[in-house]
């Protein structure tokens, strides 16, 4: 452990313990309300716990892990992929409301299906990642070779309406982040920067109208980027906004990690912090610190307040299965408990108290 707090200044130093391990199959995507509940995406469920105790569970209509999980500033309102769930507080106990905000169905002649997608914390907005998929229709087998469509679409949607506002200037469905003022997407090795203020009003639903019916979004014309940064990259899995909006930070395959400062998103450190791929990584609430996780099975807490110093390291506990990969981690609202979900088919949820 490094001899310094995370200010700088020296002292006892910062730790990273592990307190528990969630072993009844869950895990994917994380996130805690702001009661300190710990919120886990698991297919077509989302459960909550207290501490490792699991509190209660709320069903889900459609699958929960295409994409981030989220909780809402206010903390009434989850958001688990293309899913909402609306309770009357953030426990999320008793009656929840749950609906899908945009998830094409399928389609004989084929249509997009969503592959990705984060929110903003507000949860005004959804942005997703959406991969064409060919009809299986037996009568016309052209139906692939025929459309003349895009293969990806990266799409804007109100998460209060399911309408879609912009189709984004993109090819390829990188890593997305979404911030109180801007819309981050990796676009192969380019950063592309959205300002929300650019996006257009949403329009009531009309009568008769599908919600979230892809329609001519093939042929709509795409919002260009305000910003666009070439990236040195190994292929970013991850990127993250800090509390504050002031630094986004990116895991990499490889082991590496990028910091960017968000005004001209300007590279402030890039730096291999794992053996192999950095696959998930989260900032502490209050504090200039950044915790990542790798296909290592290592955890690091690093001091990003100049140049990265390594604070702490843990190590995932051993998986039944090969190469467990984490998936995602967040800190708690206090930043006192950090939880990883490793990738594998056991899916253990780790725990660890963080101290300083």
């Amino acid at each position: 452990l490094a001899p310094t707090r995370a200010g700088g200044q020296e002292g006892a130093p910062v730790q990273l313990k592990q307190t528990a391990i969630i072993t009844d199959g869950y895990g994917d995507r994380l996130a805690f309300t702001p009661g300190g509940l710990l919120a886990v995406a698991d297919g077509y469920q989302v459960h909550f716990f207290d501490g490792a105790t699991k509190q209660h569970s709320v069903e889900a209509r459609y699958h929960t892990s295409t994409g981030e999980l989220r909780v809402s500033d206010d903390g009434k309102v989850l958001l688990a992929g293309t899913l909402v769930v609306s309770g009357q507080d953030d426990r999320f106990k008793g009656p929840a409301q749950t609906r899908d905000v945009f998830l094409p169905g399928p389609r004989r002649h084929g249509g997009y299906e969503v592959k990705k997608s984060t929110w903003s914390t507000d949860g005004k907005l959804s942005v997703q990642g959406l991969g064409y998929r060919p009809g299986r229709c037996k009568n016309c087998k052209g139906c692939e070779k025929s459309y003349e469509g895009p293969k990806r679409l990266v799409m804007v949607v109100d998460g209060a309406t399911g309408a879609r506002l912009a189709r984004l200037e993109n090819k390829w469905l990188g890593p997305m982040a979404v911030s109180s003022t801007q819309i981050a997407v990796l676009d192969l090795n380019t950063l592309k920067i959205w300002n929300r203020a650019d996006l257009p009003a949403p329009e009531p639903p009309q009568e008769g109208k599908v919600r979230g019916n892809l329609g001519g979004a093939s042929s709509q014309k795409p919002l260009a980027p305000v910003l666009a940064v070439k990236e040195e990259t190994t292929g970013w899995l991850m990127m993250r906004f800090s509390p504050r909006e002031e630094r986004l930070a990116a895991a990499e395959q490889q082991g590496w990690v990028t910091v960017k400062e968000t005004g001209k998103y300007a590279t402030l450190h890039r730096w291999q912090a794992h053996e192999e791929a950095t696959s998930a990584l989260a900032f502490h609430p209050t504090l200039p610190i950044l915790a990542t996780a790798g296909s290592d099975r290592k955890i690091h807490l690093w001091n990003i307040e100049g140049k990265p110093v390594k604070l702490a390291t843990a190590t995932l506990p051993p998986s039944e299965f090969d190469n467990p990969r984490p998936e995602d981690m967040a800190f708690s609202p206090e930043g006192s408990t950090l939880a990883v979900s490793p990738y594998s088919l056991d899916r253990k949820v780790v725990l660890y108290a963080f101290s300083n």
